[in-house]
């Protein structure tokens, strides 16, 4: 993972918090369009790609996303202590607007873009 000076504008949790939020609870239409978008690999912490790429899995195959579905999933694949139970439980309390899934999946896939910049420099 690229650590410099500028590391706080090459990526925005709250904002990876944010869509993933918005993925688990209300806006689960909005699955199909982010994903078109942003990758598991686009996400800066290793925590919120096992949750993506959960939420992703869940999705193809036709169960209904909420953070319950995904937190067992979790446990089922042995991801739950990689992913820190009281940090995913922590998700249910970030304040997110609806209707924002998709400008969130941009911020996310444009601050990994930068990340992908500096590596290849």
């Amino acid at each position: 993972m690229v650590k410099s000076i500028f590391d706080e504008n090459l990526q925005n949790v709250d904002v990876e918090k944010k869509l993933l939020c918005s993925l688990m609870l209300k806006e689960g239409e909005a699955i199909a369009a982010v994903s078109k978008k942003i990758e598991k690999e686009d996400f800066y912490r290793p925590e919120h790609r096992m949750v993506y790429e959960t939420i992703m899995g869940l999705y193809k195959q036709g169960v209904p996303i909420n953070f319950a579905t995904v937190k067992s999933e979790l446990y089922d694949n042995g991801l739950m202590g990689k992913v820190n139970r009281q940090y995913y439980d922590g998700l249910e309390g970030v304040e997110y607007t609806t209707g924002r899934a998709e400008y969130y999946a941009e911020v996310v896939r444009k601050k990994a873009g930068l990340r992908a910049l500096i590596e290849a420099g």
